[in-house]
């Protein structure tokens, strides 16, 4: 450092000794004045010379400490620095450019380190990082990490700027995820206090990757939940023993301020014991099965009858294809490309989620075309194996489509049942929606036992009260035939009872109020006014309204009742994505902790996301319509079984259908008679063999019953049948759909007439499948209910059967299968049929509330332990579906 040319003579400069001074001390003039004992006061050069070339405006220069730090803090300011060197001083990067000589010992300042709220809040980005992408708690100590991370920011590279695995594994995460849990807690806690409802509590057992089995406990009201626990479940899986483990939690939940209203569970035959061991001791509480699962299990029962064979086929030739990938696959790939342009992924079957054969199906429905050009290729190899030669059979494909309208409504009620704020009421609207598909099949005999099964399995009065108390199915359950479950006085007796067997003994006035309610007279609130939380807004705003009416705190509590355990089933899917094979030893309380953090990261993401994505939603519903192929093929050697059939024949290949885009082909001979069962309407149509059944003379009532009760199928003749489909043939006439002139629609109401193979497939040329959502065709079932109006069996014309089962009930709810032979003496709404089934005892709302049998469990598992195994009195009351859609 130069001394100010002004004292250059007053002071000689001294060697100096210790350490090189910092480079920028070139930048200041050094007065003869010290500061302290060891340093000077300084002066900035550039300051100076401003100050002796205008002396008249610039004054002389402030004296300035003569340390780094602050002539750092000069130059930043200064702009006669700028003015001569052209640039701001940059403190660190531009060091070399004021050396004046090398040295061994530069003089670096290190960046400030962070505050301790800023660390709090580094650490706990790096912790929701961690969760969202599930990475394990080393990744902090990685070198490339720590080298980004100090790129971004130089302070990150300071000593304990990072946390170590364990600190961010420890008590970094503790922290938090207490924090969390006890949110997620409070707001649930929240919605009980304020609406007066009941929570639910889901349990159900997982198996992680240590093969430890652990209870997952969760509390859910009015789809919010709450992860309680991961409990250890011991050497003991019988019925007794989760009894007294879920009654343990229970008790838990009770003690910690919380009003359980019901436990729901899967169907297991343990869990199914274990509910009927807990009902005898908590009276006041609802025990139910996952209805998701029973649903799932209704398409088991489905594929296991009348589509056993083409299910198992279609489930063979799916698995083989995804089975062989080095051969098979790769050609089927091919085939897909050269066909449409595309290849499509062929679905294979889970075992245990039978709704995933809708995509099975449809995966092979929508490339039908391709695969049998697969198998037409190389039918002569002696290699092809049979499970594929089975897709050039016709009668297969018709079989398939068939199997896929049935399953289709099915899986889509299985989406639905999955839904957190899934009710009672959406059981029985599922049910009979279900009920109205397969009574409108050809197959009707045998599908509709499956879901008649499964709906005497529930307490029919409690679900039924729960329908008339939805604010959006009351209009529809006004109209409901009139059976021992939906009358007037019925509605009422349910109120009452439920009403002492959950809230209290006082129910005066809720007889009155119920039947104001069902005649429409109660409020003049609307399903309308409230966006969203429908059901729990709804009732809270009558409670508040209606302070003395007893009614709104009976529905909040009957409409409260959880339906299904799929929470749980997500809750162990995630945790499966986080305890993997290599971080087999984390506990099951830390990986429970990283899940309440992903949970709330999710939350957190959801509600910062100021609009929607452009991400097309997937869909789970999977269109079955075979894709458009890129070209008509030319002329070839290769002739199309159609085309040889027509030129021996004389019979011509039937044209094609000018109604949709996409030159599909009209082939009605080729329909099988699922096909031509009476599903829509539609105009004549040159070149097509659609005509309506009331004016046509070639369509004639089907001799005998018929899947509609006496529907009219169209004549069509034999000769124009070609014996096989060709593998070449760009029609989709595999499928069948109605066209509308209004456009396409689910919902339109149609008349019952004779359709052909192409008309559902032109229709569905028209429908936007991507309009379904995340939960796949949310119409899908009400279609069945509206187009397939006309055909249910529940109809006494044409039908011999339907008076025994219109407006009959099911025994006294015996969960065993044991019957019930007590007649339904002098109920009108209910129809005895000698020893039938369909007959209970009626009940009444004063049947007793029975008290609560908490006698000790023992040690070992006893099957004569006491267990509810049937309902009585007024719960056993049971009608049939097919009493509930009669008109």
């Amino acid at each position: 450092m130069e001394l100010l040319p002004d004292h250059q003579s007053d002071l000689a400069e001294a060697p100096k000794r210790g350490r090189p001074p910092s480079s920028l001390s070139s930048n200041f003039y050094r007065l003869n004045e010290k500061c302290n004992k060891t340093m000077w006061w300084t002066i900035c050069k550039y300051c100076y010379v401003a100050h002796v070339n205008d002396k008249a405006r610039v004054p002389f220069p402030v004296s300035i400490h003569g340390r780094k730090a602050s002539w750092e803090k000069h130059l930043s300011d200064c702009s006669y620095y700028v003015q001569a060197t052209g640039k701001l001083l940059n403190k660190e990067s531009d060091t070399s450019e004021y050396e004046v000589s090398r040295s061994n010992k530069l003089q670096c300042a290190s960046p400030p380190d962070f505050t301790s709220a800023e660390q709090r809040m580094f650490w706990r980005l790096l912790l929701e990082f961690q969760a969202e992408a599930m990475l394990p708690a080393f990744f902090v100590e990685l070198m490339s990490f720590k080298r980004l991370l100090t790129f971004l920011n130089a302070r990150c590279g300071a000593t304990g700027a990072v946390p170590s695995r364990q600190v961010l594994g420890g008590r970094v995460l503790n922290e938090y995820a207490d924090l969390h849990s006890t949110e997620q807690r409070n707001h649930v806690m929240e919605i009980q206090n304020r609406s007066g409802a009941r929570v639910n509590f889901l349990s159900d057992v997982w198996e992680n990757i240590a093969k430890q089995h652990v209870l997952g406990c969760q509390v859910a009201l009015f789809g919010r939940m709450m992860t309680h626990g991961l409990v250890p479940t011991g050497s003991r899986h019988d019925g007794l023993a989760i009894a007294q483990q879920m009654e343990d939690v229970m008790e838990e939940l009770i003690a910690s301020q919380w009003n359980v209203g019901s436990a729901v569970t899967d169907n297991a035959g343990q869990c199914r014991r274990a509910r009927g061991i807990l009902a005898l001791r908590y009276p006041n509480i609802v025990f139910l099965f996952c209805f998701a699962h029973d649903v799932n299990n209704l398409v088991k029962a489905v594929l296991k009858t009348v589509f056993k064979q083409v299910s198992e086929a279609a489930a063979g030739a799916a698995s083989f294809l995804n089975t062989s990938t080095s051969k098979w696959l790769t050609r089927a790939i091919e085939a897909m490309e050269n066909r449409y342009g595309d290849s499509f992924a062929v679905f294979t079957l889970c075992e245990t989620r039978w709704n995933s054969m809708q995509a099975c199906f449809a995966s092979l429905l929508r490339a039908r075309g391709a695969l049998e050009d697969l198998v037409f290729k190389y039918r002569n190899d002696s290699d092809l194996p049979s499970k594929l030669r089975i897709l050039a059979d016709s009668e297969f494909w018709n079989k398939l489509e068939s199997a896929e309208k049935v399953v289709r409504p099915l899986c889509t009620a299985s989406f639905r049942l999955q839904r957190d704020e899934n009710t009672v009421a959406d059981v029985v609207r599922s049910y009979m929606d279900v009920y109205i598909g397969f009574a409108a099949t050809e197959w009707s005999h045998v599908l509709v036992e499956c879901v008649e099964t499964r709906w005497n399995a529930c307490e029919q009065p409690l679900f039924m009260l729960g329908y008339f108390l939805h604010p959006r199915y009351v209009s529809e359950a006004r109209k409901l035939p009139s059976t021992v479950l939906t009358q007037l006085d019925d509605i009422c007796q349910f109120a009452q009872y439920y009403y002492r067997r959950f809230i209290g003994d006082d129910d005066s006035t809720l007889r009155g109020d119920v039947f104001d309610w069902i005649e429409g007279s109660y409020t003049t609130s609307r399903v309308i006014d409230f966006s969203s939380g429908l059901v729990v807004k709804f009732w809270q705003y009558e409670r508040k309204s209606k302070p003395s009416s007893k009614l709104p705190l009976l529905a909040l509590t009957i409409l409260a009742i959880a339906v299904n355990t799929a929470t749980c089933e997500r809750l162990f899917s995630e945790l499966a994505l986080i305890h993997t094979p290599k971080r087999n030893q984390m506990a099951t309380e830390k990986t429970l902790k990283h899940q309440v953090m992903r949970q709330y990261v999710r939350e957190k993401n959801r509600s910062e996301k100021s609009a929607p994505t452009s991400s097309k939603k997937l869909l789970r519903i999977i269109d079955p319509r075979e894709r458009p192929r890129l070209a008509t093929p030319q002329p070839s050697a290769q002739s199309t079984p159609v085309q040889v059939a027509a030129s021996i024949t004389g019979t011509p290949v039937p044209q094609a259908c000018t109604n949709t885009p996409g030159h599909l082909h009209h082939e009605a001979a080729t329909a099988s008679p699922a096909l031509q069962r009476t599903l829509f309407p539609a105009e004549r149509e040159g070149g097509s063999s659609l005509v309506r059944s009331s004016s046509t003379p070639r369509c004639t009532a089907t001799p005998g019953r018929t899947p509609s009760g006496g529907s009219i199928v169209c004549d069509v003749p034999s000769q124009n049948v070609p014996p096989v489909r060709s593998p070449n043939d760009g029609t989709n006439a595999h499928l069948s759909t109605p066209v509308t002139n209004s456009g396409p629609s689910l919902t339109t109401e149609m008349t019952a007439v004779s359709l052909s193979g192409s008309l559902l497939e032109e229709y569905l040329d028209h429908f936007d499948w991507e309009e379904f959502g995340d939960d796949g065709d949310e119409e899908t079932i009400g279609v069945w209910g509206s187009i397939l109006n006309t055909s249910r069996i529940t109809s006494h014309e044409g039908d011999d059967d339907a008076d025994e089962r219109s407006f009959g009930t099911y025994n006294g709810g015996d969960l065993d299968g044991d019957e019930d032979e007590s007649a339904n003496q002098g109920n009108p709404g209910c129809s005895r049929v000698g020893t039938s089934r369909f007959t209970t005892k009626r009940g009444t709302y004063e049947d007793l509330i029975p008290a609560a049998d908490r006698r000790p469990y023992p040690e070992t598992n006893d099957p004569a332990f006491p267990q509810e195994k049937k309902l009585t009195g007024i719960r056993a009351r049971k009608t049939s579906l097919a009493s509930l859609v009669a008109k």
